[in-house]
């Protein structure tokens, strides 16, 4: 699988995993900043294995038995090695922020020193989806629009 490919599967792996459509999930302008930022905190071959898995679904579309979502929901998050790696996925688009592995995971998978909780970068945060869930703005990072103060909040 080379690099193209890769992040291609990242953004169908992680629109399943985040609800969002690839339209949103490129607008966001962070997918390939996260691609590298998983690679770079879990390594080249852990993220390999868990997209060559991904994989199985484009390929053989689970003998049309399963959706891509019912697998993605059966097989990798369920899983011990994986639904680790997806969870952090998922957060990681929300919140913009790495959350450090299990310690039990971190023993049997990746025990990395990139693998600490912290803010993936300034832009992650102000592009998080959990803004667009919320249907509001990131605090002090997009306002939202001239003069909008003058027109009552709307109601959710």
């Amino acid at each position: 699988m080379n690099k193209s490919s890769q992040i291609d599967y990242f953004y169908k792996l992680s629109e399943i995993l985040t609800g969002y459509n690839l339209v949103t999930l490129y607008g966001t302008g962070q997918g390939d900043f996260y691609f590298s930022s998983l690679k770079d905190i879990l390594g080249n071959e852990l993220v390999t294995d868990l997209l060559s898995e991904f994989e199985l679904i484009d390929g053989a579309q689970i003998s049309k038995k399963l959706t891509a979502a019912q697998w993605v929901n059966d097989e990798l998050l369920a899983c011990d090695k994986w639904g680790a790696v997806c969870r952090n996925i998922i957060k990681m688009w929300y919140m913009g922020n790495w959350y450090q592995m299990p310690v039990l995971w971190r023993e049997n998978y990746v025990n990395s020193n990139k693998d600490v909780n912290k803010v993936l970068s300034s832009n992650s945060y102000i592009e998080g989806l959990v803004w667009k869930a919320m249907g509001r703005h990131p605090k002090s990072a997009k306002q939202p629009g001239w003069a909008t103060w003058s027109f009552p909040p709307q109601s959710t």
